[in-house]
């Protein structure tokens, strides 16, 4: 779940790489230390790492696929310049 969010994140802030997998470690690290207190909720290393990887991943993929998806939408449409209407 926490992949989507990054994803998203990344698509929707200008960010660098780095401040994204930055404030990804920040925000999966802060939400395993916040279940410390708590009686039924366990905070696990294991967990911040795998959702970290899984953010990051995503940020990443997000950064690595601009060029493609921009080149998409600056293609030329089939009929340009044909002076046909529709």
């Amino acid at each position: 779940m926490k992949s989507t969010k990054a994803g998203a994140f990344a698509i929707g802030y200008r960010f660098s790489l780095f401040w994204l997998l930055t404030s990804a470690f920040l925000y999966c690290g802060g939400i395993e230390l916040l279940q410390i207190p708590l009686p039924t909720r366990h905070a696990r290393v294991s967990v911040f790492l795998i959702d970290f990887a899984a953010a990051a991943i995503a940020m990443v993929l997000v950064r690595r696929g601009e060029p493609f998806m921009l080149s998409l939408t600056k293609r030329p449409h089939a009929d340009a310049g044909s002076g046909r209407t529709l």
